[in-house]
């Protein structure tokens, strides 16, 4: 059974009991799209005035993926919700990309975004750059997946290079990094 408490602001809130939430957590999982090997412009300081005069606005990372994943002990389920990064959401009263969350104000705030959209406040979290997402994958010995489209797409600025074919496959960790990268689908995000 559910249970009605007052949160600090005198808001209304319905939890599960402690022993029923106990049987269940959530991760949110985020994939950023920080490249250091691709771009040399990082700088994870808020302001660069490394040319006398002028700022020079750093790259930014950003969050590229999330799914909040939940796990049920009990009923033994997994349930998984892809949130969309292009999503737009208030933040301060200003209007953004939830991709742009992470950035701007970090992975705790993130999780607050997350449980204003979802109702669930990740009880953990994990963020992964897109190196490590390939060493993840390597790491369980590649993924079986279902290419939906023949896959090709060069982007010389980036020395990106995508081709892989359409059909069921094992991907290694960089094929799978590229897959996750391709967005050229005929009704897909091809900005």
């Amino acid at each position: 059974p559910l249970e009605t408490i007052i949160n600090d602001k005198g808001e209304s809130i319905v939890v599960e009991p402690e022993e029923e939430q106990s049987d269940r957590f959530s991760i949110l999982l985020v994939g950023t799209d920080y490249q250091p090997d691709v771009h040399a412009d990082y700088d994870l300081s808020e302001y660069n005035a490394s040319i006398v005069g002028f700022g020079v606005k750093p790259r930014k990372i950003n969050a590229d993926a999330m799914v909040l994943v939940r796990f049920d002990q009990k009923s033994k389920t997994i349930a998984f919700l892809p949130l969309p990064a292009k999503m737009r959401v208030s933040v301060g009263g200003i209007y953004t990309d939830l991709s742009a969350v992470y950035q701007s104000k970090g992975i705790e705030y993130l999780c607050e975004e997350v449980k204003g959209l979802t109702g669930i406040r990740p009880d953990y979290y994990a963020v992964a750059d897109i190196p490590q997402m390939a060493a993840i994958i390597d790491e369980l010995g590649g993924v079986n997946f279902t290419v939906p489209v023949n896959m090709y797409y060069e982007d010389p600025s980036e020395e990106l290079e995508i081709r892989i074919n359409r059909g069921s496959q094992t991907l290694d960790g960089e094929t799978a990094v590229k897959m996750l990268r391709y967005v050229s689908y005929a009704d897909g995000d091809d900005s």
